[in-house]
């Protein structure tokens, strides 16, 4: 239900903007997000190319910058 609010929010933007209601094109992010202090339990692990304690975090967004996707995993995830 979440998802189909937000797919509404993004058209309706879209449409103010100008746009057509439906992304044509979009593109990828995927930082490294540097996690706080190990929590209690908590994982920390390094992503070996940058040398880096965290989370890597995968963010696609359309032209505008509006979100259509997010995916965050281990920054250490083996890439396949």
């Amino acid at each position: 239900m979440a998802e189909r609010q937000q797919g509404n929010r993004r058209r309706r933007v879209r449409r103010k903007a100008g746009k057509k209601p439906t992304t044509s094109s979009a593109a990828l992010d995927a930082p490294s997000v540097k996690t706080s202090a190990l929590r209690k339990g908590g994982v920390r692990l390094n992503y070996a190319a940058k040398n880096t304690l965290g989370r890597k975090r995968f963010l696609i967004v359309d032209t505008l910058g509006l979100i259509l996707g997010v995916v965050v995993t281990v920054a250490d995830h083996a890439r396949t």
